[in-house]
């Protein structure tokens, strides 16, 4: 028999816990509640580790196109007319085509633009913000724009256009 370290009560001499108070009678032993924390402590340091190393770039946003747009530049445009035929009636189209060039070390994917069109008095007569083409703009080179949108009005009063980089994202980004 032994005596408790805790109670001083009289326990077996192989007891690893105290029936009376429940004290662990080993420092080292797993069923001191402090070798449960000590583990905890060595997996939250361990995924951290792991994370930072493996998962760090799960959730890079990657390049912030504002510190890249004067890299990406439209360097022709030119629109034209078309019919779209539905089931139900014709769509009178506007396309704009073009050449977007990006000077930049970053390939840039879901490319917005915003279209406007004016009258010969150089009044807005009609505009587009097209977010939803899929075009790639690869790193350092060049590549051809289409933004295609329903016209509002007739063919002779559109004149003039002006065509803008909204928006892009880093291919690269995660999210």
């Amino acid at each position: 028999m032994k005596v408790c370290k805790t109670c001083y009560s009289e326990i077996h001499d192989d007891a690893k816990k105290c029936p009376h108070c429940h004290a662990c009678q080993t420092k080292l032993s797993v069923h001191n509640p402090l070798f449960g924390v000590f583990c905890l402590l060595i997996l939250y340091v361990l995924g951290a580790v792991i994370y930072s190393t493996m998962f760090g770039k799960m959730f890079d946003k990657g390049e912030a196109f504002t510190d890249y747009k004067d890299c990406l530049s439209i360097t022709e445009s030119e629109f034209k007319f078309g019919e779209r035929s539905c089931t139900d009636h014709n769509h009178k189209t506007i396309v704009v085509l073009g050449k977007l060039k990006n000077n930049s070390p970053v390939t840039w994917n879901d490319v917005s633009f915003e279209v406007k069109f004016f009258n010969k008095e150089n009044k807005l007569i009609d505009g587009n913000q097209a977010g939803q083409y899929r075009l790639v703009a690869p790193a350092n080179d060049e590549v051809i724009i289409k933004v295609s949108m329903d016209r509002e009005f007739p063919q002779e009063e559109y004149v003039t256009h002006k065509i803008r980089i909204v928006s892009a994202k880093d291919e690269s980004a995660r999210f």
